[in-house]
């Protein structure tokens, strides 16, 4: 046990809690990415749409990786906007009003196939237009954004995601005593701020993205 630690006992235990929260982070923001590159695998298979995957950047920053998450959401939701307006505009209001209801009968909604086809050819299946009115109607992808959004701007934003694989010891070897007590005091308080608000989105998101893949395999 060094000096300081001597003299600042609980110090130790903030600097392990400290990376029990980033790893925490990184955790869930690595998982965030997987469940992300799983919908769009899913979209481009039922609505012949070529999003890319996304990559975590390990050496960017929480915002960085906060952006790369964002920009890839609204791409997907400007995208299935952009078809949704379409179908709008060409059907008729009670088609169109049946293609948003989720608990249309199957047979139905092979009905309205016939008349999605020449407007949208790519909609070939009911999963497709299932896929459509989820993210129309915010079940999936809009409650994240905002999340991620609000992770982009906190105090943490700025921290390099690889920092989590330094450990416990480079940590301590940077400051000591009451600076170093102050320091990570503020870094728990500014990561389970950012915490609270990201940790049950991420759960939520995730859980969607799993429903929806769950709900499609049973068309």
């Amino acid at each position: 046990m060094s000096f300081s630690d001597l003299l600042y006992p609980d110090n130790p235990k903030r600097r392990e809690k400290v990376v029990r929260l980033q790893e925490e982070l990184y955790s869930l923001m690595s998982n965030n990415f997987r469940a992300t590159n799983r919908l769009i695998n899913t979209l481009n298979k039922h609505l012949n749409i070529n999003f890319p995957n996304i990559n975590i950047k390990k050496k960017g920053t929480v915002q960085e990786n906060c952006n790369i998450l964002i920009n890839c959401m609204r791409r997907i939701q400007n995208e299935i906007e952009k078809i949704d307006e379409k179908l709008k505009e060409k059907l008729e209001p009670e088609s169109y009003k049946k293609l948003h209801d989720l608990n249309l009968p199957h047979a139905e909604k092979k009905g309205l196939l016939h008349l999605i086809s020449p407007i949208i050819g790519t909609i070939g299946t009911i999963s497709g237009l299932v896929l459509i009115t989820l993210i129309v109607k915010g079940v999936i992808l809009t409650g994240m954004v905002a999340a991620i959004g609000t992770l982009a701007t906190c105090g943490i934003a700025a921290i390099v995601l690889s920092v989590l694989f330094l450990g416990v010891d480079l940590i301590t070897s940077a400051i000591v005593g009451a600076q170093e007590r102050r320091r990570l005091e503020n870094e728990i308080s500014e990561y389970e701020k950012a915490l609270d608000t990201f940790r049950p989105a991420s759960q939520k998101y995730q859980d969607d993205i799993f429903y929806v893949i769950i709900r499609l395999e049973n068309i």
